[in-house]
């Protein structure tokens, strides 16, 4: 997450379901500098070439976004890596500030 800093980057473990075409996820990255934070927890599917869907939860902390208050997004979202880039981004990027600012979310490959 750009708010929190690329060149800390955090970890996410993907894991296969037994029997399925779906993984499970869950990761985060923490701040060194504050208490800055962005969760995920759920479940990707690969809808087609380059492209992620997630069912779940993630949670975001950042001091000066959303009255520091933590930006809870729950339900269906789109991870989609496009043209050479080595990462899928979270497509639906709306904070909760209402339109106000977007959170660049990525899971890199």
């Amino acid at each position: 997450m750009q708010w929190i800093g690329w060149e800390h980057p955090g970890k996410v473990i993907i894991k296969k379901i037994q029997n399925t075409k779906t993984f499970s996820i869950k990761g985060e990255q923490k701040s060194k500098d504050n208490d800055d934070y962005v969760t995920i927890e759920g479940v990707i599917t690969l809808a087609k070439d380059k492209e992620l869907k997630f069912k779940g939860k993630i949670v975001s902390r950042v001091h000066h976004l959303n009255k520091g208050e933590p930006c809870i997004k729950e339900g269906e979202f789109t991870f989609k890596a496009y043209g050479s880039r080595k990462y899928w981004r979270l497509v639906e990027m709306d904070n909760c500030e209402a339109n106000q600012v977007v959170d660049y979310i990525d899971i890199y490959f």
